[in-house]
């Protein structure tokens, strides 16, 4: 029989009370740890979202998603590079290897695009790191048989403020909203003339975006004269097609 153990035979109610004043400490120690359902880590990835609002998916590629990723590219540290262009949202996800400074990172990600210029309508981008904190728990698309301002109408009045108004919720956003704008637009010896900024060039052509009930499309036109704000559309468009400028979708009349 080892010494400690005979002496806590001969002294059991010491040793019983001993054994209480531990089992009391670890409660208590257990009681006061910090617990969380979910603790909070982080991720070597930073994100890049950024919106261009009434963009089908071939505009968000070109105009906004190949420039993030040539101004990405080369980093140090940086693992693998992966995008998804889809309509009216650009998705960057830089994977960093482990052990990088991501704060570092996010801000060299920050100044390489600062220089970048984007067509009028892109929003700034949003980029973070990203951890559990940050990765949407529910995500929901809305889909019907109205417009896209009458259902981002629905959208603000009724489903957002029930969403916000549960215990818990910390943030909510909408991709895809297009501000509901209607402009005239006039027609001058018969021709149509649409504003400036609706038009934009690819590798062969001028374009539009149109919308078509909810579907936005684009569509070539050929331009003529231009007093600077307006340009005359002499083929591609006819009276009562709703054309796109910058965020809103614009009723175009004769």
């Amino acid at each position: 029989m080892s010494f400690l153990t005979g002496l806590a035979l001969k002294r059991l109610s010491v040793t019983i009370l001993v054994i209480i004043l531990l089992l009391v400490a670890g409660v208590s120690t257990f009681r006061s740890l910090e617990r969380e359902l979910f603790p909070e880590f982080e991720f070597p990835n930073i994100s890049i979202s950024t919106v261009y609002p009434s963009a089908n998916p071939d505009a968000v590629m070109r105009d906004v998603t190949e420039p993030i990723e040539e101004a990405i590219e080369g980093m140090d540290g940086l693992k693998d590079l992966q995008s998804v262009s889809s309509e009216n949202l650009s998705l960057v996800l830089a994977t960093f290897e482990f052990g990088e400074d991501l704060e570092e990172a996010e801000r060299t990600i920050e100044s390489n695009l600062t220089g970048l210029e984007f067509p009028a309508a892109v929003e700034d981008p949003d980029i973070f790191r990203i951890t559990n904190d940050t990765i949407p728990v529910l995500q929901l698309s809305v889909t019907g048989d109205r417009d896209i301002p009458a259902l981002q109408r629905i959208l603000d009045e009724l489903i957002i403020p029930r969403i916000e108004g549960v215990d818990g919720v910390f943030d909510t956003f909408i991709v895809g909203e297009v501000d509901e704008q209607v402009v005239v637009l006039y027609e001058e010896k018969g021709v149509l003339s649409v504003p400036k900024s609706a038009l934009y060039r690819t590798s062969k052509q001028m374009m539009v975006r149109v919308m078509n009930g909810a579907v936005l499309e684009e569509r070539a036109v050929i331009p003529g004269d231009s007093d600077g704000s307006w340009v005359s559309v002499l083929e591609g468009l006819e009276e009562g097609d709703r054309v796109v400028v910058d965020t809103a979708p614009v009723a175009s009349k004769g």
